[in-house]
């Protein structure tokens, strides 16, 4: 094998075992957040299950788009209407976490190279916006993951109680997992509704921002071939001046190939991630049926509404996980921003 060979699969090697590192901090982040997910759905349904015991309430009273109109304690009241906002406060702060670390490369080179200062705006510029980009997919991809093992998990703890025989804890933890369905499908459909990849108009404002200065570096080519024509310009100088002229034309060549590929990235990773809205229907149902349950409270009817939760947010996962989130290299984002 000859030395480029050699450091060619060196590097693919050396990239192969970064990926990897990301996928296992990718993995311990979203177990993280499962865990203190769980933690906080957990005190929910402590708090529901007191709240059943001490306050004349219904079953279907539990649910926090109905609690804002119950007669109960305001500062019970007012840590269940937060819970919304607190779950999709950890899914942000999960996938912020995630992409920081994916970008930890790219911003050690922003801070070693030595680009101009206006190179320097325009590139954190587009890192910035790739970022955003990419922690928008990121954070549907983590609600889908986290709501899946939660599903997984409370279906666990249904069937152990199954299996115990403790007809004591019985109720309550169907009347807790009932609202923890509800509250989950609930949120989920509301993620989904209200769901954008963000950052595609920065991209796009960057894009014609690219196209302006690709017109003008070709206006002025076309003017030095016009120059370079007339009669009194010497040879040698008039054959360097159109050499130079095609080299700058391949330059801009480049430019535009780079953003149609790019863009049609973009426009690839916006379809992936919509294409979970086709979930909402599913979803929808789930959020009725346990609504429902919290009237029968059947332990059966409860591990098929969790079943379908797990098996629509499966199929979430897979269209998702299609989604390419990697930062560009430092040579891509050169030839987009026209960096030699």
């Amino acid at each position: 094998m000859d030395s480029a060979s050699a450091d060619g699969k060196k590097s693919m090697e050396l990239v192969a075992g970064e990926d990897e590192t990301l996928r296992e901090i990718e993995q311990a982040e979203k177990g993280a957040a499962s865990n203190a997910l769980e933690e906080m759905l957990d005190r929910h349904m402590a708090a529901m299950i007191e709240l059943r015991r001490s306050q004349p309430v219904e079953n279907t009273d539990l649910i926090t788009s109905k609690i804002a109109l119950s007669k109960i304690p305001d500062a019970v009241k007012q840590n269940a209407l937060s819970l919304q906002e607190r779950m999709r406060r950890l899914i942000e702060v999960a996938a912020e976490r995630i992409e920081n670390r994916h970008y930890e490369s790219i911003d050690q080179v922003l801070a070693e190279d030595d680009f101009g200062y206006n190179e320097r705006q325009r590139v954190q510029a587009f890192v910035a916006t790739d970022k955003k980009f990419a922690v928008s997919c990121q954070s549907v991809r983590v609600c889908t993951d986290l709501f899946s093992e939660l599903n997984r998990r409370i279906h666990e703890k249904i069937n152990q109680a199954v299996l115990s025989g403790d007809t004591r804890s019985e109720k309550n933890l169907l009347v807790g997992n009932a609202v923890l369905v509800y509250e989950i499908s609930d949120f989920l459909s509301k993620f989904i509704e209200t769901f954008q990849v963000r950052g595609l108009d920065e991209f796009e404002r960057l894009h014609q921002e690219m196209q302006i200065f690709s017109r003008e570096v070709l206006k002025g080519i076309e003017k030095a071939r016009t120059d370079a024509a007339d009669p009194g310009v010497p040879d040698d100088l008039r054959s360097s001046t159109i050499a130079s002229a095609q080299q700058q034309e391949r330059f801009i060549e480049a430019i535009e190939s780079e953003w149609k590929t790019f863009m049609e990235k973009l426009d690839t990773a916006k379809e992936q991630a919509g294409a979970v809205s086709q979930l909402l229907p599913s979803i929808r149902l789930i959020k009725q049926n346990a609504f429902n349950q919290l009237s029968v409270l059947q332990f059966a009817e409860i591990a098929n509404v969790l079943k379908g939760n797990i098996n629509a947010l499966n199929a979430a996962k897979v269209a998702l996980e299609k989604i390419e989130l990697a930062p560009l290299p430092e040579e891509r984002i050169r030839r987009l921003l026209g960096i030699r």
